[in-house]
């Protein structure tokens, strides 16, 4: 008789998720462009694990908590629920415990509903000034979750072994987009911006994605459609650069992929963002919403292969990853033996042997810069609870992750 495996505890997460997990987030946020701060609630659907389960632990990390309450659409009043907001760790942040008002059994689920805001210290916002973008009209605001940051813009179980849908609605004078689908259709996303006019911007991601796949975007946005399910988001100032350099490869990418992994593309809508100079980034792959770094905009096409790796993750990593940072290789390896795999289909044989070229370049250095660690060598990393898994961020789980790829596509093929 088989057993299931249930991988160990995450130790970058302080949330009893093997106990109650979130399946559910509803975001409904304030951006305050003058405090640059976003205030509001999230309010979370849970289901318990096992018998007798009596509160629900949180990840967070410079939030503000304000209420916690059972969420219920017909109530006029609900009273809030104790809460204790743990002593802060230096990497994990405070573990917010919120005691239910009964105890669970083993399937039953339970809407919290937690008020709360960021403050200056969060670390998942960029906040940027006019005078850095493009245009120099408006200020920007992009988030960066991966690995650990979605707990400092939201209370979660900020663990890649949960996978939740979420829907969010985010008021602003300024376009905003989420790593999800358009509730708010383009066009009106595009429309006049009036700073006296707050607007509502929805989305929805029906997807179970981790936590740190959430993502928000907002600034003076404009949209250009690419194909029948890509378009591109950029400032107006870069906005005509930015599909001349994609248009043309993108829906490309994704047809290729899907051609190679024999699944099709599961999320829908497949769109680009290119964000101000300061994006820390080459990409990110957001779901739904991939983040581009500006540097990419060369005018010759040279640097599009880029959105190949990003496109890639929509299988691996986005869809089937890691259940923590230790296994991180699952998710950049076998996503950069697609990449190439795409590179050989579009281009030659050649283009994906010189790509393995550079990526065994990128390892001997990541090999070097980490001689004197050498747990951040290995390909699979057994992270101590606390441990920061961005320390370890290198070319080692791409580069060498994927001639292990190599490995287990041979072994099948044979």
């Amino acid at each position: 008789m088989s057993k299931s495996y249930a991988p160990p505890q995450d130790p970058a997460s302080q949330s009893n998720y093997r106990s109650i997990s979130i399946l559910h987030a509803h975001l409904d946020w304030n951006i305050h462009w003058d405090r640059k701060t976003i205030s509001g609630s999230v309010s979370h659907t849970l289901q318990a694990h096992e018998d007798g389960v009596s509160e629900v632990i949180l990840d967070t990390s410079f939030l503000s908590i304000k209420q916690v309450s059972i969420f219920d659409p017909k109530a006029t009043h609900s009273d809030p629920l104790k809460i204790h907001l743990g002593e802060r760790h230096p990497v994990l942040g405070s573990a917010l415990t919120i005691t239910l008002p009964r105890t669970l059994a083993n399937g039953q689920q339970v809407t919290l509903k937690i008020e709360y805001s960021t403050t200056a210290d969060c670390t998942a916002l960029g906040w940027l000034e006019p005078s850095q973008t493009a245009s120099g009209n408006h200020p920007f605001l992009y988030s960066q979750c991966q690995a650990i940051h979605a707990r400092s813009l939201l209370p979660v179980q900020d663990t890649p072994s949960v996978k939740l849908t979420y829907t969010a609605v985010a008021h602003s004078y300024l376009p905003v987009l989420f790593s999800g689908r358009k509730a708010t259709p383009s066009s009106k996303i595009d429309s006049c911006i009036k700073k006296d006019e707050l607007k509502e911007w929805k989305f929805e991601q029906p997807v179970k994605i981790p936590s740190y796949l959430i993502a928000i975007a907002a600034g003076e946005l404009v949209y250009r459609e690419m194909g029948h399910r890509t378009g591109v988001w950029a400032d107006p100032a870069t906005i005509d650069m930015a599909y001349e350099e994609f248009a043309s490869s993108t829906e490309r990418f994704v047809a290729t992929a899907e051609k190679i992994v024999g699944v099709d593309y599961d999320w829908g809508s497949y769109d680009v963002l290119v964000l101000p100079p300061s994006f820390p980034y080459g990409g990110m792959e957001n779901s739904n919403l991939t983040f581009l770094t500006p540097s990419l905009l060369t005018g010759d096409k040279s640097l599009v292969d880029v959105v190949a790796h990003e496109i890639s993750h929509s299988w691996f990593g986005n869809n089937v990853g890691c259940a923590n940072w230790g296994s991180f290789w699952l998710n950049e390896g076998w996503t950069t033996y697609l990449e190439r795999l795409i590179l050989r289909e579009i281009h030659s044989d050649a283009e994906r042997y010189f790509s393995y070229i550079i990526g065994r370049k990128a390892l001997g250095d990541a090999l070097q810069e980490f001689k004197d660690k050498p747990k951040f060598q290995q390909l699979e990393i057994q992270y101590e609870f606390g441990e920061d898994p961005d320390l370890a961020f290198s070319s080692v789980p791409y580069d060498s992750g994927v001639p292990l790829s190599d490995c287990f596509m041979s072994a099948l093929a044979s």
